[in-house]
């Protein structure tokens, strides 16, 4: 998750500079990543409930369908999975858009980033007072 949020840290620059709070790109990470999390235990508990039969020959003092001991590590590796991606995007969160885009305002320079995406085109000036969007338009054609 860490790496995953490192690559989108340019797409969480444009986001903030475009307006988005931070408790919006936090909600949108975190869902993501909840989306993975859930995919990913189901994934664990059919296998380890069509595994049963192997691994019961080594459980001692607990049966191989315990629903309590399924539930517990199920949860146990949920709350990690979750702090292990929350970290990385309040840390991504809190860089200023200029950094995440790439550049170092200097005084008495701005620098001018356009992007295109679905149809959309956004012009966004980065100076030393922070960033502003200069141009938005969306293309109809697309």
């Amino acid at each position: 998750m860490a790496y995953s949020v490192g690559e989108r840290t340019r797409e969480i620059g444009i986001r903030m500079a475009l307006g988005a709070g931070s408790r919006e790109v936090l909600k949108m990470v975190i869902g993501h990543a909840f989306l993975l999390i859930s995919l990913g235990c189901a994934n664990g508990l059919a296998g380890s409930f069509a595994l049963t039969r192997s691994i019961s020959s080594g459980l001692y003092g607990v049966t191989a369908t315990d629903p309590a001991t399924y539930l517990g590590i199920s949860v146990l590796l949920i709350v990690v999975a979750l702090i292990a991606c929350a970290i990385p995007t309040i840390r991504a969160v809190r860089v200023d858009p200029t950094i995440a885009l790439g550049y170092k305002a200097r005084v008495n320079h701005a620098f001018l980033e356009n992007i295109k995406q679905d149809g959309w085109s956004i012009a966004i000036r980065i100076d030393s007072c922070g960033c502003r969007v200069v141009r938005r338009s969306f293309d109809i054609r697309n």
